[in-house]
């Protein structure tokens, strides 16, 4: 058994509770961005901050999709976690073509952030990327498959999102205290809605359509959701799961649920979905 003393117990607890790791060091700058090396890839970086105050940008910021340092030319890969966290002056971002991922917490709390143009070669978007951020609109690229928990929830100016139809998962609390959502479309070949996904978007459109794929929808996934009165749901050979409470605590569930000719008795008895209002059968 090894007995750990006091002292170097404390010294490992502090490095683990650091707000980031000498991996998030900027390795150079360059036009007013702080670049990371990619340790597996040689010729990448990735966007990332000054110090551990975070704040290291503010107003427009361009990344471009290559860098230049000692001679030595980069492709731009990323933007790392926490990156611009915290840049309350931060207003838009322009991401280049080529790069593949946002890290977790990348532009969490950008209050002032409105515009962010996203590259379609954009595969991923992390945890709690644009937490608390101040997106008035959100327009995701094909290639992204998955939007990570949180990682949009608490933007209370997005009024309009659109995802893309490849997209397959939506994580919990994605979208959560998007008070003023009044346009986003279920993705057609979703298959899982995660937890209080679009919990407390007030004001989301009068109407949804959720697609044939459909596997899970969450607690609470649409909790709170007073403006959505219908709901369309296209699944047929298989009838998606829902946890308790998917569209909030009410029994009736005030909305009205659309399925396929047929299918009425089908969805009548499956929980959560029996407790819609009405249940009415395309025409």
């Amino acid at each position: 058994m090894i007995v750990m003393k006091p002292g170097l117990f404390f010294m490992s607890l502090l490095a683990a509770l650091l707000p980031f790791s000498a991996g998030y060091c900027f390795d150079f700058s360059a036009g007013g961005v702080y670049y990371g090396i990619e340790k597996s890839k040689k010729d990448t970086v990735f966007v990332t901050f000054k110090d551990a105050s975070y704040a290291s940008y503010s107003g427009k910021v361009s990344v471009p999709d290559s860098v230049c340092h000692d001679g030595k030319v980069y492709k731009v890969g990323g933007v790392g976690d926490n990156a611009f966290r915290g840049c309350a002056a931060l207003t838009s971002v322009d991401l280049p073509d080529g790069m593949v991922f946002i890290g977790d917490d990348a532009f969490r709390g950008c209050t002032a952030l409105h515009k962010v143009v996203f590259p379609d070669s954009l595969e991923s978007v992390g945890y709690n990327a644009f937490g608390g951020a101040g997106l008035d609109s959100l327009v995701l690229p094909p290639a992204v498959r998955m939007v990570e928990p949180m990682a949009f929830m608490g933007n209370k100016n997005l009024k309009y999102v659109s995802l893309p139809d490849s997209l397959k998962f939506i994580g919990d609390y994605a979208f959560m205290d998007c008070h003023a959502l009044k346009t986003l479309n279920i993705p057609e070949y979703i298959e899982i809605i995660g937890r209080s996904a679009f919990f407390n978007c007030y004001s989301w459109g009068e109407e949804t359509t959720i697609g044939t794929t459909i596997k899970r929808i969450g607690l609470y996934a649409f909790g709170n959701c007073y403006s959505l009165k219908k709901v369309r749901c296209k699944s047929q050979v298989y009838l998606p799961y829902c946890e308790e409470r998917a569209f909030g605590d009410v029994v009736p569930i005030e909305k009205t649920l659309v399925v396929y000719p047929g299918m009425k008795k089908a969805y009548m008895r499956i929980p959560v979905w029996q407790d819609f209002r009405e249940i009415v059968e395309m025409e």
